[in-house]
């Protein structure tokens, strides 16, 4: 198994704060799709 990550949606109505990424991996899947993944972050209140 590879190491755990978290997908963040930017925008989501349910979501208020900000999140500080400190180290994200970018996967292209398409000319106007991609897939960010974030390794880890931190939630800034």
């Amino acid at each position: 198994e590879g190491g755990e990550f978290e997908t963040l949606v930017v925008g989501a109505p349910w979501f208020s704060g900000k999140i500080r990424i400190k180290d994200v991996e970018v996967s292209e899947e398409g000319p106007f799709t991609a897939t960010l993944r974030v390794l880890e972050h931190e939630v800034v209140a």
